[in-house]
């Protein structure tokens, strides 16, 4: 017995000291590391849990000091109602003209003298007087023409005098404004010619009868408050045929505007 408990008793203290060379028991660290760590575990767990969910003064201030992304714009539908870039202004139109010749009306000429010569027999002049009346018209800013008839008496100077009677159409077109109008001539018509008995054997005074085209320009003004008033002047080439006068001539006028 004594023998077992002796190998007993060897075989269990070299595994004791053995044990103790091998890893030597730690030792409990003291209280104070303990508190210590647990206070530095507290307050890193605290600035986690601030950073995941600040306060709402943290976060209010925050939003103030950090300012959101800027919005992209989006197009809305009301796009094309939105005001676009100032635009340099055009000068408004002026008002349209409405008194003168820019006021449609009836008209009337009074040719107290008409000079004229024969451009075939330039000796051969004739003095004549004449009346003319119709309707004024005018369109737009600038077009306006002039629409009637006309009368004319041609008496020649020289002995044995032919008179000419002629009458017809006359059309006036061009541009004016309230005083002034500009515009081409035409006139067409019939030449009445009075032929004296010296002229044949036959006793008593004959007739002839010509067609009349008369083509030129002219220049009207409007006098007076309302341009009621007109005075114009009008030079012109008249061929008749038959072939046999080639006149030209100037015709000086007044006249008046009604309505």
């Amino acid at each position: 017995m004594f023998i077992l408990f002796a190998l007993v008793g060897w075989s269990w203290t070299p595994s004791v000291s053995s044990a103790g060379d091998l890893a030597p028991a730690e030792s409990p660290p003291p209280v104070e590391t303990r508190v210590s760590d647990e206070s530095a575990e507290l307050e890193s767990a605290t600035r986690v849990e601030s950073a995941e969910s600040p306060e709402p003064g943290a976060t209010d201030t925050q939003a103030q000091t950090v300012a959101p992304p800027p919005e992209l714009a989006v197009p809305s539908a009301t796009d094309d109602e939105k005001p676009g870039p100032a635009r340099a202004q055009t000068p408004s139109e002026a008002p349209l003209l409405t008194e003168g010749f820019r006021r449609p009306s009836p008209y009337l000429h009074v040719a107290p003298g008409i000079a004229s010569f024969n451009v075939l027999d330039p000796k051969y002049r004739q003095y004549a007087w004449g009346v003319s009346g119709g309707r004024s018209v005018a369109r737009g800013r600038r077009f306006a023409a002039q629409l009637g008839g006309f009368f004319e008496h041609l008496a020649g100077p020289r002995d044995p005098a032919v008179d000419l009677l002629r009458f017809g159409g006359e059309f006036r077109v061009g541009a004016s404004n309230e005083r002034v109008f500009g515009y081409g001539l035409a006139r067409t018509g019939l030449d009445i010619a009075v032929i004296p008995k010296d002229f044949y054997d036959e006793p008593g005074r004959r007739t002839a009868l010509f067609f009349l085209l008369s083509l030129g320009a002219g220049i009207q003004g409007a006098l007076g408050p309302r341009g009621r008033f007109l005075l114009g002047v009008e030079p012109s080439f008249d061929f008749t045929w038959p072939g046999v006068l080639i006149l030209f001539r100037t015709r000086a006028f007044v006249g008046w505007r009604f309505g």
